[in-house]
């Protein structure tokens, strides 16, 4: 592996690691790098050796080249990369198999993959989940959950009802001090149409104080106060067994657009990345939340 100066090109340094090892990034682009750039986490590709799946990761000292951790694991079950906390401490990992898909934390001092239970607050993915987004200072990851299909498929229509716990909800994950927390979203939004419930996706506002879950082909922009949410002073925000009516947490709420602007939405959707980089407070502004 090489360390390069990007202004100068120059070789800052260099080293080599035992096996086939590559670098690792989430579909959002967030690559396995503490915020300090210090720790870099590494995988091999996944394969199978005897009816099992065989899945390493490696983090190293980017400034020495020294191995830090190793995880290595066998099993029925497949890992992926979803982020590094800023300290580099903690690798979070989805842990894919066995009828379900859990988030786990690999704990990088001890060199040790903890079990689920060790993220406070933590729910299995129930549904689709779009790449997710992060705060500035790397600390908080956010996404939603468009919720368990359970037997909602795209033909059934009307007359298919999403069970409680098939509820799509935002969460923000707390890298540093490994807890979730979550707000549930209206229930109305749990779309039976397989196309449009693949359309979710997250932002956050450049302060990090307000997040919005956003579903063009719903045209429903869900404005979620993140900074209440990360308020350990305010554990009721937290309550995902008590839906609210607005579907966000204390002075959210749920946008619903006219045909005019939900056409607007789709052709800001269908955008560059770049175009798309304008404030969303615009479409939530005036007396029409609710």
């Amino acid at each position: 592996m090489r360390r390069l100066d990007i202004a100068s090109g120059s070789e800052l340094g260099s080293f080599t690691l035992d096996g086939t090892y590559h670098a690792v990034w989430t579909d959002g682009g967030q690559t396995a790098l503490s915020r300090d750039g210090h720790y870099l986490a590494l995988s091999i590709y996944p394969y199978q050796e005897n009816g099992n799946w065989v899945t390493g990761f490696r983090v190293v000292d980017t400034g020495t080249g020294a191995t830090l951790a190793t995880l290595a694991l066998k099993g029925q079950s497949t890992y992926g990369f979803v982020a590094m906390s800023p300290d580099g401490r903690s690798l979070y990992l989805n842990q894919f198999g066995e009828g379900a898909t859990g988030l786990r934390v690999f704990d990088v001092p001890s060199s040790t993959l903890l079990p689920a239970a060790a993220i406070a607050g933590v729910r299995s993915q129930g549904g689709f989940r779009p790449a997710p987004v992060f705060s500035r200072d790397g600390r908080w990851m956010f996404s939603l959950d468009a919720g368990g299909p359970g037997n909602c498929t795209s033909w059934d229509g009307p007359k298919c009802t999403p069970k409680a716990d098939e509820q799509p909800y935002v969460f923000a994950l707390d890298l540093t001090s490994r807890r979730m927390l979550t707000v549930p979203l209206p229930m109305e939004q749990k779309s039976t149409d397989f196309e449009k419930y693949l359309l979710w996706s997250i932002a956050v506002a450049p302060d990090g104080r307000t997040a919005y879950a956003i579903n063009p082909a719903l045209g429903v922009i869900d404005e979620v106060d993140a900074a209440q949410i990360a308020d350990e002073d305010a554990p009721d925000v937290v309550d995902h067994s008590e839906p609210r009516g607005s579907g966000a947490a204390r002075g959210g709420r749920t946008v619903l657009l006219s045909g005019r602007e939900r056409e607007a939405l789709h052709h800001w959707w269908r955008a560059p990345f770049a175009e798309r980089r304008s404030d969303l407070r615009g479409w939530i502004q005036g007396d029409r939340g609710h």
